[in-house]
């Protein structure tokens, strides 16, 4: 019992984590494939767009032209282009151009795929956050009331703080009307960057957990602040830090917007209605012939090793091939043993087969002893099943986690 209690417990956890591996990577192909085809859908419609966009800048011509009277500007502009044409060519850029940087509206096509896991996966795993993903958790919970209760739950009630500009030119289409397929893509899509953020976590995972779970609290950091802060250079007062830190901060803000009217290497732009700072790239620097030169030496003394002659090495300094043993726990009797694992550890690892590494003029290196060695000591397709002594005698080894883990 204590034992399925143990593997109750961890398997929890390596299970959740599993869960939002594949979380991670379905969202990612989804918006990769999404743009993806939204990229091939420009490319089809460049043409149209150029076309239509040559011919309105005839037409700015003209406008800039001061030859042309304003009372007869329309009549110039109608002679070069019909109206009928223009017409289409605003029509044609309005409805080609993009003022976003991503392609949601193509997300659709995979909906019918996040409908088969989004509904096990709210009811199963319980999202936490900071106060910066408290939007995001709150439409989780909302979608996760949305599939216990549909009829009693409607989309006008969805929390719309988790919307982002672009998101809400899809989802919410009209004023009070929601989308319900761009609303879950977009807490998908937010849940997957707060996860990285570290801004929303799952308490029992390791990969995805709280990254505060393992700090000091209470009494244990009450009792280690004064060496860490000695050790770091800081003082225990959190107040002073702060203080001294802000003082910084405005000084290099102050000293920054000082010095931004004289420097050439610093302007800020006006980027779809939003001031940006822009730097201009740093200027190149060439490698000294001193730094050349010590490259070429330092890779001259490098020895060139093949795999198994660095395998073979890092045994003869641990003897760490010496700690494997057979499945059945009997003793081995036979020469060169550790060349023999060497070599099927080697297959294993490069996923290469037996047959590359065998050697018929060495003993240790034929196909029947490495076939043996496999079937006794590295069960085929199970690199985790690396036998290790136990009882009494038995002593940890530092090579033992790696290799038990292939």
């Amino acid at each position: 019992m204590a034992t399925l209690a143990a593997f109750v417990w961890v398997y929890e956890s390596v299970a959740q984590d599993d869960a939002l591996d594949l979380l991670n990577q379905l969202i990612t192909l989804r918006l990769a494939r999404a743009e993806s085809r939204g990229d091939k859908q420009r490319l089809h419609t460049l043409p149209a767009l150029d076309a239509a966009a040559l011919r309105l800048r005839e037409m700015g011509l003209i406008v800039l032209d001061s030859s042309h009277a304003d009372d007869k500007l329309r009549a110039a502009i109608f002679a070069l282009i019909p109206q009928k044409q223009l017409e289409q060519d605003v029509a044609t850029v309005g409805s080609l151009s993009r003022d976003e940087d991503n392609y949601y509206e193509y997300l659709l096509g995979g909906y019918a795929q996040v409908r088969r896991f989004l509904p096990q996966l709210l009811r199963t795993i319980v999202f936490e956050g900071t106060s910066a993903g408290r939007p995001v958790l709150e439409a989780l919970e909302f979608l996760r009331t949305l599939e216990d209760n549909p009829k009693a739950t409607s989309m006008d009630a969805a929390p719309r703080e988790v919307l982002t500009p672009a998101w809400r030119q899809l989802a919410e289409p009209r004023e009070g009307s929601l989308d319900r397929r761009f609303y879950t893509f977009c807490v998908l899509e937010r849940l997957q960057d707060g996860l990285h953020r570290r801004d929303l976590f799952v308490t029992r995972s390791e990969r995805w957990g709280d990254p505060r779970a393992k700090l000091l609290r209470g009494e244990a950091w009450e009792a280690a602040r004064a060496s860490v802060c000695r050790t770091l250079d800081r003082k225990p007062d959190a107040t002073s830090e702060l203080a001294a830190l802000s003082q910084q901060l405005d000084e290099a803000y102050r000293r920054t917007a000082a010095s931004l009217p004289s420097n050439s290497d610093v302007c800020i732009e006006r980027v779809k209605g939003k001031d940006r700072l822009s730097l201009s790239p740093l200027d190149k620097l060439d490698e000294p012939p001193s730094l050349t030169s010590l490259k070429e030496r330092v890779a001259s003394l490098l020895p060139r090793v093949d795999l198994p002659d660095a395998l073979l090495e890092i045994h003869a300094l641990t003897g760490f091939a010496d700690e494997f043993s057979q499945v059945s726990e009997a003793d081995a009797r036979v020469e060169d043993l550790a060349l023999s694992i060497c070599a099927v550890l080697i297959a294993e690892a490069c996923n290469i087969g037996l047959v590359p590494v065998a050697r018929s003029d060495v003993a240790a290196l034929t196909y029947a002893r490495l076939a043996w060695v496999q079937q006794n000591y590295l069960r085929p397709g199970d690199p985790g099943s690396c036998q290790r002594p136990s009882g009494e005698g038995a002593r940890p080894h530092p090579f033992d986690e790696s290799l038990g883990r292939g």
